[in-house]
């Protein structure tokens, strides 16, 4: 059974409705499907009956999530899923039709799998601005690999949106409290993504591009700014020294290079800074604001490593060869 998990907080209500009718399009694959939408937290919550969910060629059910957090809205898709297989979405996602399918297939035919994703394609709500390059766009969750299966390693994994998770991994993955996070409020990361995958690999599994895969992953105007990508970029500095950790192991010797690199990167943060022209779109000069961001995030959570608790305990090591 395939359980396809919508989470969402006060989704905009034309592109969760397009999320919705791709899902209700799907062509079914030869195992049952169910269908969670995870309400977190929205004001007001969401409505079967409105959100047009009654009519489903498959059984859906709404389940309230009051911890918020798309890391949390997905443990409790985990909770309530009665499907071997765990299909993530984001309520700005819109599916091929034959997405189940391709997912039924591959991970039937592939039993060492764990976790794969696919072509993640940008749908601007307006023109992307001509600053942007692939990298960029990867930090929206838009990337296409290309036309060939491929084995994820290294510090590779699948993006969060439209995931394919076998449930059992995800469990194992989940038995132990995840030090990262997922888009909380104002912070913007995709920290509790790449720890999942992370935890997947340690375990066994293995993690897999499949071309066959695509979704439509729409970008309001908001965005495809400057000022998002910054917001953006200081939630991975915040996150990196914590992903660090499946790499190279935290230890209270360590805490000394903590401070030192924190203090470098306040510096080098602001030497970006200084070169960052306002006014002025070209990807050189964004970059440079873009590259402060990231320093002043990795220096936050840097010094709260050299004087906070040791996070890093319990944290599995992940053989740099995987």
């Amino acid at each position: 059974m395939i359980t396809v998990c919508v989470c969402t907080h006060n989704p905009n209500p034309a592109i969760f409705g397009r999320c919705i009718a791709s899902l209700r399009a799907q062509r079914l694959p030869p195992v049952p499907v169910e269908m969670l939408v995870i309400d977190n937290r929205s004001t007001p919550p969401i409505s079967v009956v409105v959100q047009g969910l009654s009519s489903f060629p498959y059984p859906v059910r709404v389940v309230r999530e009051e911890r918020i957090g798309l890391t949390q809205a997905r443990f409790r898709g985990l909770e309530e899923a009665r499907g071997n297989v765990l299909v993530f979405a984001d309520d700005d996602n819109i599916f091929a039709p034959d997405y189940l399918v391709q997912v039924e297939r591959l991970l039937r035919n592939r039993p060492e799998v764990g976790a794969l994703g696919g072509r993640n394609l940008p749908l601007p709500e307006v023109p992307i601005p001509g600053w942007f390059d692939e990298e960029l766009l990867s930090f929206l969750v838009c990337l296409d690999r290309g036309d060939v299966p491929l084995r994820l390693l290294h510090e590779r994994t699948p993006y969060g949106a439209g995931i394919a998770v076998r449930t059992e991994a995800f469990r194992a993955a989940a038995a132990k409290p995840f030090i990262l996070g997922d888009r909380t409020g104002a912070r913007l990361s995709s920290g509790g993504d790449t720890e999942l995958c992370y935890r997947l690999r340690i375990a066994g599994w293995q993690l897999w591009y499949e071309p066959s895969l695509r979704l439509d992953h729409y970008l309001p105007a908001r965005r495809l700014t400057v000022e998002y990508l910054e917001q953006l970029n200081h939630g991975f500095g915040l996150d990196r020294p914590c992903v660090e950790f499946y790499w190279f192991r935290g230890t209270w010797m360590r805490r000394l290079s903590y401070l030192r690199r924190s203090l470098r990167d306040r510096r080098m943060a602001r030497r970006e800074a200084a070169l960052f022209q306002a006014g002025v779109e070209t990807n050189a000069n964004v970059r440079h604001r873009l590259r402060a961001a990231f320093l002043r995030g990795q220096s936050e959570t840097l010094r709260q490593l050299a004087f906070g608790p040791a996070i890093w305990r319990g944290v599995p090591a992940l053989d740099p060869s995987r």
